[in-house]
């Protein structure tokens, strides 16, 4: 018997079966036993409520599309947003001393919305081009959730976007985005607004 082996794309399987039934001498394929199977790759796409770039969409659908990988996608509603809005309206007196936490539920209820309406439009656009996706609201700390999802997922190449803003908020929100990087464990591409 042969064994084959190849570590390209598509054409060397198909150049490595050609040879398999020529090397037989009978005509016959001899069985490669799952040599040429190679995993779909895994890439994560990452929204946030204050960062929604579509530039970045269409990175994640044209690399999943040419590297017919499956595309996993992570809306994450930041917690302290709300209440960073809540804080504010009473600064401006527009609330009491006391705001309800009805508004802060009214606001995440909001964002939970919006990210699902967001989902559905990015997994319509990845079933149009026959792309598997799986979808995610998730509510927590940014560097923590996306670095879960790329272990779980074992994701190999992270696509996330960054927004123009204020000094001080780059600096820290720098700060996440330079943490993300240096423990994701597979490439990180940055699309800027």
């Amino acid at each position: 018997q042969y064994l084959l082996l190849a570590d390209a794309g598509t054409e060397d399987i198909v150049v490595g079966a050609i040879l398999a039934v020529a090397l037989s001498g009978q005509g016959q394929a001899l069985p490669l036993q799952n040599q040429f199977e190679v995993p779909m790759k895994n890439i994560l796409l990452v929204l946030t409520t204050t960062c929604q770039v579509d530039r970045a969409v269409e990175v994640a659908i044209d690399k999943a599309k040419n590297e017919k990988a499956n595309l996993s996608v992570l809306f994450i509603i930041d917690a302290s947003t709300p209440e960073g809005i809540v804080s504010k309206l009473s600064d401006f007196g527009f609330l009491g001393d006391r705001p309800s936490s009805d508004l802060t539920h009214a606001i995440l209820k909001e964002y939970r919305e919006q990210g699902n309406k967001k989902l559905d439009e990015i997994k319509w656009l990845a079933d149009c081009h026959g792309i598997p996706c799986q979808t995610f609201v998730e509510e927590g700390d940014y560097t923590e959730l996306v670095l879960k999802k790329i272990a779980r997922f074992n994701i190999d190449y992270a696509i996330v976007s960054r927004c123009k803003r204020s000094v001080i908020s780059s600096l820290l929100f720098g700060t996440a985005m330079d943490r993300l990087v240096s423990k994701a464990g597979c490439k990180v591409e940055i699309v800027e607004e």
